[in-house]
């Protein structure tokens, strides 16, 4: 709390200044209507107009964007949040997952590159929390909009986030790809179920792959140091292709609860050394 996060969002919306240094969206001034075009967002307070339909708010926001308001588009968001059955219904009798559902809808109609949420499953119960989960994958896969997501809750961060940047104290502390900071900071191990056990010559083409670091294989059970992060999907092809069904893949990899807690760590203590040193974000 208090690290900055809501005020790097509002200085990137143009809703604050910075005193110092200089924030873009895909290449335009942040606070600029070239920037704000680029991006969709949702906010603590979505903003949304009780008395108004979802159709209607949605409508608003595109013709704030100075976009036509579009019938097709406005029913195509709303289906995809799930909220086309309540298209007519005003705002102010939905729950506050279906209005969070239908901020998102809002922030995509206009087909921004970048959508910007603060906090947004904060004060929904566990069901609608999932949805909105499965809805920002949608959103990332059918849309190819990047996601600047804001969390305190660090399994949804590890669940969805493939970039992470931890800030303490006003300053990035830690940032990079999710995969290749849990591996450096965790014991890096991987320990695979397959199907059946390996035969000499499998274990042997296994162990010439550096890549993979084969261990030990105990019948159906192999244990895999990789000297670099190894993509799941990575791991399970190259078995695959060995003859190997995977059943089961467990890693020792550091959770983003580790990589917070070390990050802190060396903001508290400099000269700890806990975590990677941070690159730029």
């Amino acid at each position: 709390n208090g690290a900055g996060k809501t005020t790097t969002i509002r200085t990137l919306l143009g809703l604050y200044r910075p005193d110092r240094g200089a924030l873009t969206v895909m290449g335009h001034a942040a606070g600029t209507d070239a920037a704000r075009q680029q991006i969709g967002f949702v906010l603590d307070d979505d903003g949304l107009y009780d008395g108004m339909s979802a159709t209607a708010n949605i409508a608003f926001w595109l013709q704030l964007y100075g976009r036509r308001t579009d019938p097709a588009r406005i029913a195509e968001v709303l289906a995809l949040v799930g909220l086309a059955d309540r298209a007519d219904d005003p705002v102010g009798t939905f729950s506050t997952g279906m209005r969070r559902r239908c901020a998102l809808a809002r922030a995509i109609a206009h087909r921004p590159p970048v959508v910007v949420l603060d906090e947004p499953t904060s004060g929904v119960d566990p069901g609608a929390q999932r949805e909105i989960h499965d809805l920002l994958r949608t959103i990332a896969s059918t849309e190819g909009a990047t996601i600047l997501l804001s969390s305190h809750n660090l399994e949804e961060v590890q669940r969805l986030c493939n970039r992470i940047a931890i800030i303490a104290d006003g300053e990035i502390q830690l940032a990079g790809e999710l995969t290749e900071l849990r591996h450096r900071l965790g014991r890096h191990t991987i320990t695979v179920e397959v199907d059946q056990p390996a035969s000499e010559e499998t274990v042997a083409e296994l162990a010439a792959d550096e890549r993979l670091g084969l261990r030990e294989a105990m019948g159906t059970r192999l244990r895999l140091v990789p000297a670099t992060a190894l993509r799941t999907a990575e791991l399970v092809a190259r078995l695959d292709a060995a003859g190997l069904e995977v059943m089961t893949v467990s890693r020792d990899d550091a959770t983003v609860e580790d990589l917070f807690a070390a990050a802190v760590a060396d903001a508290d203590d400099p000269g700890a050394g806990n975590v990677p040193a941070a690159s730029g974000a």
